[in-house]
């Protein structure tokens, strides 16, 4: 299954695969919306940069620094 925007991603409600957010083209931001998704559903987002897992272990309101940025 493809996701190209943020609004595809009500498709991956129920899917019992794993789910990889890839952000092309990312360098010094992400957009909090792909953060927020991924810690949700469990999900891992992958940059250029790096890879970014185990956001579903975040509790609400806790920050996290990802290249300089917090979010």
């Amino acid at each position: 299954m493809v996701i190209k925007s943020f609004h595809d991603a009500k498709r991956l409600k129920n899917t019992p695969a794993h789910v990889r957010i890839i952000q092309c083209g990312v360098r010094a931001y992400i957009n909090p919306r792909y953060l927020a998704l991924a810690r949700k559903h469990g999900f891992t987002l992958h940059t250029i940069e790096g890879n970014i897992a185990d956001l579903s272990k975040l509790l609400e309101g806790e920050t996290i620094t990802i290249q300089v940025q917090q979010y």
